[in-house]
């Protein structure tokens, strides 16, 4: 279940980064893909609220700029094993949010 929400945040994360800083693709997306990746969005831009300012931080340069713990650790001013507790935790808080609001007992 674990790995099954990671990779949830994960496509998550990187589609609302690609929509929201990226060009958009050449060909566009259906609008059934649309709907569903606005959905993502809003549910995600709530999901990043719960997170600090540091965490959230790490989340973005890692997807936004799609940088290394390294060059984030630069970036933050922090080492990298402190970005790399920073970006567990934060994914830990995503997952958490997801799974309690989103994945409750009544889809299975």
């Amino acid at each position: 279940f674990a790995e099954v929400l990671s990779i949830i945040v994960n496509q998550t994360l990187d589609i609302l980064y690609f929509d929201f800083f990226h060009e958009r693709r050449s060909q566009p997306d259906s609008l059934e893909t649309q709907l569903d990746n606005e959905l993502l969005k809003k549910i995600l831009i709530r999901a990043l609220d719960k997170l600090s300012e540091p965490e959230r931080k790490v989340i973005e340069y890692s997807y936004l700029y799609n940088f290394s713990f390294a060059e984030v650790s630069l970036s933050l001013g922090v080492s990298k094993s402190r970005v790399s507790q920073l970006y567990k935790d934060a994914k830990f808080k995503l997952m958490d949010y997801f799974s309690r609001r989103y994945l409750s007992t009544e889809f299975y």
